[in-house]
């Protein structure tokens, strides 16, 4: 007898290239449709960066509009929902607004109801009303998610500040990285020659959507202080349009060491052909990008936040800086920049740790709690636990 798939439907706001979307991808590619069967909700009806390639895998974008007018969303959402091929899950990763995504679902029926906690903290705390908002939806969320998710152990450990759902079962599943993207050797100069990148001095990169909590303005606070240390380095930024891209323009117009990539569909010849990464994000779920940099065999100079410790190599946590303090960042950059024997174990160390986020142990891990509604272990097994919480 032949077995129906298990049918997901992922909630969010729009399928472009960022860390949760770009996860999401990974797994959809990994998927055998005849098991695991993916669909995306979305809140727009603007196209997404991945839009054509979920269409050619055999997924379906369904705009559910608008979350701005709750009761409308809801008609939408029941009326997808209650659709001629009924979901077996719905997987939210709206953060908060996930209680209403689970609500509706439950009210229709789904047996498997995820409400995945990607963020550290609540960035928008200072709204208006924003703690009656997020006090109903932590009460939604307690009531009517059968699991809750995270990136990492710090951002479970965060929400569970917010709303208390110990009865309901919970687990973290580590974001994935295509690692296939890097294994394979290549010719720096080559690349930044094509890209049109200096050739002659150490190359930073920096990858991250252009949003103020991806704090890209102080990459230039770090420029001016290794100029001033006396060390030559010029910075790539990559990432996917946002609303701090203008002002972070603004504060580095006119300066030569600076190169910008928006909306870049690959960034793994970025990170190939660069020297170290740097990450100075203000907020933080996990960091997967800083296991793409590790894939490729870049020392990581991070700020010290619990989330990006847990994705970050043993060796790279001591080259941590407190958020913030730029001084602290391009000493660090220096230490490994003018250290070969440091600098060599650093690329070590990331690519031995990178195995560890492969896309197929993730997929399995999520594939369980599809079909049993329970998080299993942790997918990357070997962190050093008590490292992460130093």
């Amino acid at each position: 007898m032949k077995r129906e798939p298990i049918r997901v439907l992922q909630a969010l706001r729009v399928m472009n290239r960022a860390g949760i979307e770009t996860w999401l991808m990974h797994l959809l590619r990994r998927f055998d449709r005849r098991q695991i069967a993916m669909d995306f909700l979305v809140q727009t009806e603007e196209p997404g960066a991945f839009d054509d390639e979920i269409r050619s895998l055999g997924a379906r974008i369904l705009p559910c509009i608008t979350p701005s007018q709750p009761w409308r969303y809801s008609w939408n959402l029941r009326r997808i929902l209650n659709g001629a091929e009924p979901y077996h899950v719905v997987h939210s990763h709206n953060y908060f607004f996930a209680g209403l995504d689970l609500k509706v679902a439950a009210q229709a029926g789904v047996p498997h109801r995820i409400a995945h906690m990607h963020p550290h903290r609540d960035i928008a705390a200072g709204r208006p009303f924003r703690s009656v908002y997020r006090s109903l939806m932590c009460y939604w969320i307690r009531s009517y998610s059968t699991c809750i998710l995270a990136p990492s152990q710090a951002s479970l450990d965060a929400f569970s500040q917010y709303a208390d759902c110990g009865a309901t079962p919970r687990g973290v599943v580590w974001n994935c990285v295509d690692l296939s993207a890097y294994r394979e050797p290549v010719d720096k100069h080559e690349v930044r020659r094509r890209l049109g990148l200096p050739l002659d001095v150490p190359l930073i990169i920096y990858v991250a959507r252009f949003a103020p909590h991806k704090n890209h303005l102080f990459l230039a606070a770090v420029a001016d202080r290794l100029e001033e240390l006396g060390v030559r380095a010029a910075f790539v930024v990559a990432g996917s349009d946002g609303e701090a891209r203008r002002e972070f323009e603004q504060r580095i117009a006119g300066r030569t060491n600076f190169s910008i990539f928006v909306n870049e569909p690959d960034i793994s010849p970025l990170l190939n052909c660069a020297d170290l990464f740097l990450f100075p994000s203000s907020e933080e779920g996990f960091g997967t990008v800083a296991i793409e940099a590790a894939a490729a065999g870049l020392p990581v100079v991070a700020s010290d936040l619990p989330a990006i410790r847990e994705a970050c190599a043993l060796s790279h946590r001591s080259f941590m800086f407190p958020p913030g303090d730029d001084r602290a960042a391009a000493m660090n950059i220096r230490g490994i920049l003018g250290d070969g024997d440091v600098y060599r174990k650093l690329r070590r160390d990331a690519m031995r740790w990178a195995e560890q986020f492969s896309v197929e142990p993730v997929a399995e891990q999520l594939a369980e709690v599809y079909r049993t509604g329970r998080p299993a272990a942790a997918g990357v097994e070997s962190l050093d636990r008590e490292a992460i919480a130093k």
